[in-house]
């Protein structure tokens, strides 16, 4: 096309589905409220796509629109090119119409985990120009804007909003597939007095017990890992009921005893990130098992399994869109705890303990409203406890004859975490998640009985921090509990 075209309130546009068409104009080129749609392949540099060529001045303001011809996405350096303007042009003469305005100002377009802005080389009102897409973080001559805090460990590239919700999802089941301590999930059911005999009780040999629980917490991290440097605040419940049975009692006093549970609970996180912010709510059902071992001499074994099944839903601030919803997943845990209770003496026992918990969670693969495809590579862990539990027993027999007793204790415990973390594919690129791999936490709790111990009423408070960063990196928690024998 030669001459000068002048495009007012316009449109023109690429086939809607292949690329490579080239429009060229040798003359200049106003736009008044225009618009232009290009197809492009959202990949990397060399990607195909079609392309508007200027051989005159480009004025005015035109709207591009671009069209992912079905590209997968990729972080490109060059910068795709889909505009050149061999006069002068200004930087407002082209502006993307994109699916959404990044944290720093730009209007992107999604392409699989990559978001594309619209960038112009050389100087303002400079000749011989090209406007190209980019889906760097920082592209040369990007113009004004600040960055990332903390862009994570992606190579200088910009990820659409969805990302830090993707990475983080495995995380947020994983918080609702954790396990109990023994204390936390049973009070203390085994009396002693000194910390190394268990208080008699005629007829309770055999008896059945059924409880229940509540626990709640608040949780925040800032990963150690994290390539798309984000965040997480997490508000929590879960429920939980059971039954537990004398299964084997011996002559010394020792005791086995078996037991399942059922729970079901609710998990609502805020992701933030310099990509994007948004929200993940889970729920989560599951059945679990229990073995113990109670021996006469203040030692302890105690196992859990535990099965989950969840269902979720992720939705984008920044895109103002859900993102998925009844995602389902699954949770596997398991636990092995061992201690030994050492008497002080007035009732007073101090009680070292070790904890090894491995859990396991997995979720559907899903595809996003932009096409991009997510799934789970690794959500696995491995973690470890070392604590040390002081406690005080109270028992006396109340005015009509029963057995009343109090429990309190105080607990110190270091975490360890052996596994690397959780990882995400989205669309050919995977993203990592750790948190800080050592911990440590302090817990007080209490159990009253009555009736000689067929009726009790726990509770505890816990605090779990991270060494370093503390106020970024913490859990605060508590837990009541009702039981009931027969």
């Amino acid at each position: 096309m030669r001459g000068a075209l002048l495009l007012s309130n316009g449109y023109a546009g690429g086939n809607g589905s292949v690329t490579g068409d080239r429009l060229t104009l040798a003359g200049n080129y106003a736009g008044n409220g225009a618009s232009i749609v290009l197809d492009t392949q959202l990949g990397n540099d060399s990607s195909a796509t079609d392309r508007l060529v200027i051989q005159g001045d480009a004025t005015g303001t035109t709207s591009v629109r671009v069209n992912n011809a079905g590209g997968s996405g990729a972080q490109t350096h060059a910068g795709i090119t889909i505009i050149e303007v061999d006069g002068v042009s200004f930087d407002n003469a082209f502006l993307l119409k994109g699916d959404y305005v990044t944290t720093d100002g730009k209007p992107a377009v999604i392409g699989g985990a990559y978001a594309y802005t619209l960038q112009a080389s050389g100087e303002e009102a400079s000749a011989g120009r090209d406007w190209f897409l980019s889906s760097e973080l920082n592209p040369t001559n990007p113009g004004p804007g600040p960055g990332p805090e903390n862009p994570g460990q992606g190579g200088g590239g910009r990820y659409q909003p969805g990302v830090p919700l993707y990475e983080q999802y495995p995380q947020i089941l994983a918080s609702l597939n954790t396990l109990p301590t023994l204390q936390q999930r049973v009070g203390n059911r085994y009396w002693s007095l000194d910390g190394l005999t268990k208080v008699s009780l005629e007829g309770l040999d055999d008896t059945q017990w059924a409880w229940g629980r509540i626990e709640g917490s608040h949780q925040n991290a800032d990963p150690a890992k994290s390539t798309s440097g984000s965040q997480r605040d997490i508000d929590l419940w879960k429920l939980q009921t059971g039954l537990d049975i004398p299964l084997y009692q011996s002559q010394d006093g020792s005791l086995l005893t078996g037991g399942v549970n059922f729970s079901y609970g609710k998990a609502k996180a805020d992701i933030h990130s310099f990509f994007g912010t948004g929200s993940i709510d889970s729920s989560g059902y599951g059945v679990g098992t229990t073995l113990t071992w109670y021996g006469n001499d203040g030692v302890y074994l105690d196992g859990q399994l535990q099965t989950m099944w969840f269902d979720s839903g992720l939705s984008s601030d920044t895109l103002g869109q859900s993102l998925v919803s009844d995602n389902h997943g699954r949770g596997y845990a398991s636990s092995i705890e061992t201690g030994k209770r050492y008497a002080l003496g007035a009732g007073l026992s101090l009680t070292p303990q070790t904890q090894l918990t491995y859990s396991r969670v997995d979720f559907d693969d899903f595809r996003d409203p932009f096409g991009s495809e997510v799934s789970l590579q690794e959500g696995d862990s491995l973690r470890g406890r070392l604590g040390v539990s002081l406690d005080k027993d109270i028992v006396w027999r109340a005015e009509d004859g029963t057995t009343r007793r109090s429990h309190v204790y105080g607990n110190v415990d270091v975490y360890n975490e052996f596994m690397n973390g959780t990882k995400t594919h989205v669309s050919g690129v995977d993203f990592s998640s750790r948190d800080k791999r050592q911990s440590v936490g302090v817990g007080v709790g209490g159990t009253h009985e009555w009736q000689n111990g067929r009726y009790a009423v726990y509770g505890n408070v816990n605090l779990i921090s991270a060494t370093h960063n503390v106020s970024d990196n913490y859990s605060i928690g508590g837990t009541v509990r009702v039981r009931v024998g027969w």
